[in-house]
């Protein structure tokens, strides 16, 4: 990871994140719950970012943790720890689990009806309409200059 950073001058700043896929206890054994971990690193950060994948075994429950190089290999771009990351994230780690005939977390509504999908959700919904008004400036100044 630091020759990574190393060969893009990428030194400052995040340097990696950290990530944790926890598994219900008595499900599955450590070598399929590293197995899993595995495919969830390759399938979100192994084109572009290295990780560290470690499975441990040391509480109730297997559970494993990432640490995800925040500087990419491969086109020297920062990885960014978001919400949209963060539901990608869940997103593939559910879809594996059930490939395994794992069971997943359910989602629980708060007394306020916010969760994780509907936030995910008005988030999407906000950024769209940022885009939209940025776009709708640049095509009036685009007007106005070529009048």
């Amino acid at each position: 990871m630091l020759e990574t950073k190393n060969k893009f001058n990428k030194k400052k700043g995040i340097q990696r994140f950290h990530a944790v896929q926890s598994f219900k206890n008595g499900e599955l054994d450590a070598k399929t719950a590293h197995e899993i971990g595995v495919r969830l690193a390759e399938g979100m950060w192994g084109g572009r970012f290295e990780v560290v994948v470690s499975t441990h075994l040391n509480t109730d429950n297997l559970h494993n943790h990432f640490v995800i190089n925040s500087v990419s290999f491969k086109d020297e771009k920062k990885y960014y720890s978001n919400l949209t990351n963060t539901a990608l994230l869940r997103k593939t780690s559910d879809e594996l689990c059930e490939e395994y005939g794992l069971s997943v977390s359910q989602e629980k509504t708060c007394k306020s009806e916010i969760n994780f999908e509907n936030s995910i959700k008005n988030l999407c919904k906000k950024q769209i309409i940022i885009n939209l008004q940025k776009r709708m400036w640049i095509m009036l100044l685009y007007m106005l200059l070529h009048q």
